[in-house]
């Protein structure tokens, strides 16, 4: 089966194996970690890969950008790269899209698929009406992979052709749903607990919801047994676990964590919904839509009235609970000293 995954520390190997042996420069793809070790390429390369991803710590004139393998089941056979907008640089210049494919395995169609696979998840990010590729006069066999995929030449130079795809733009439904974790979605949650908590370490983020950190997901029964409070124990109220789930791309986003009622703390701190959005897939709308469909479920059980707090410095949360109706009550300190917003939402 061929699939898109972006790096992530679960790979590090294989995608060390792939990186380093390919060229420096091939037609205008850039790669600086040819050659690199191991040991560098987990201490220096994976980090800036993941923070790119997420538009940190990015040199001047770069964008966010996230890198993906082309994986055809266990192997990998070329790697993609997405900017998720322009800047007046790369929209006369390298575009939003990039592409790899090993030299052995060429004129077998991965680059075909892989740009294929690439759009739709592109779709849902890219700004633009169109998405903006290049090509070397001396590569027709990529000119071709892209015009394959609906592209058209829209200018060129002495060295290159500019080619366009339209952008369908971003699916309404976004072909979201809410799923509870069972033995099938086992290795998924692998792979998105240990992005979270590999940006956990390094960039010091926090871990919410905390209900799907709170036990060790290699022991999977005993975690799955334990996710969610069936009966209020001292401290704790009966609780409902959901993951987000991209049926499009098969893959877990996110998780949220209702609570059916409030003790007197969760009534100042923690609320009735504690969600997340794995690092990869933030900034993306995903976190929007995830309360939406919490606050589905909150009505299913009885709630009418629903309060979220988050960090007064976490902006794109509050803009979430905004965009579902939240109005803001107040600001209170928590145990640390910080200060978190308490937003009510009311179910209609």
């Amino acid at each position: 089966m061929l699939y898109l995954k972006e790096t992530n520390t679960r790979d590090a190997e294989k995608e060390w194996l792939f990186v380093k042996d390919m060229p420096e420069d091939e037609f205008g793809f850039l790669n600086k970690w040819s050659g690199i070790s191991y040991e560098d390429f987990k201490a220096e390369a994976l980090p800036a890969l993941l923070d790119h991803a997420k538009g940190l710590n990015l040199e001047d004139g770069k964008v966010q950008e996230t890198f993906f393998f082309l994986w055809d089941d266990d192997t990998i056979v070329g790697q993609f790269r997405l900017r998720h907008y322009l800047n007046d640089t790369l929209r006369t210049g390298a575009g939003h899209i990039g592409y790899f494919v090993r030299k052995d395995l060429r004129g077998k169609h991965y680059a075909t698929e892989g740009l294929k696979l690439l759009l739709e998840i592109a779709r849902d990010i890219v700004p633009e009406d169109e998405f903006y590729l290049r090509v070397c006069k001396i590569n027709p066999a990529s000119l071709h992979v892209m015009l394959n995929n609906g592209g058209k030449i829209v200018a060129e130079n002495e060295e290159r052709y500019f080619v366009r795809i339209k952008n369908p733009g971003k699916r309404k439904n976004m072909g979201l749903k809410f799923i509870k974790l069972s033995k099938e979605y086992e290795t998924k949650l692998g792979e998105m607990i240990d992005e979270w908590k590999y940006d956990q370490e390094v960039n010091h983020t926090n871990r919410s919801p905390w209900a799907i950190f709170k036990n060790d997901y290699h022991d999977f029964d005993k975690y799955l047994s334990e996710l969610e409070i069936t009966k209020p124990t001292e401290g704790k109220v009966p609780d409902s676990v959901f993951f987000l789930l991209d049926e499009e791309r098969d893959r877990l986003l996110g998780a949220v964590n209702i609570r059916h009622e409030l003790n007197d703390y969760l009534l100042q701190h923690g609320g009735h919904i504690g969600d997340g959005i794995r690092p990869s897939e933030r900034r993306k709308g995903y976190a929007t839509k995830m309360i939406g469909l919490a606050l589905e479920e909150c009505k299913k059980l009885g709630l009418d009235k629903v309060l979220i707090v988050c960090d007064k410095d976490n902006i794109g949360s509050a803009k979430s609970i905004i965009r579902n109706g939240g109005v803001l009550e107040n600001e209170v300190l928590d145990d640390e000293g910080e200060v978190e917003q308490r937003y009510w939402i009311t179910i209609k």
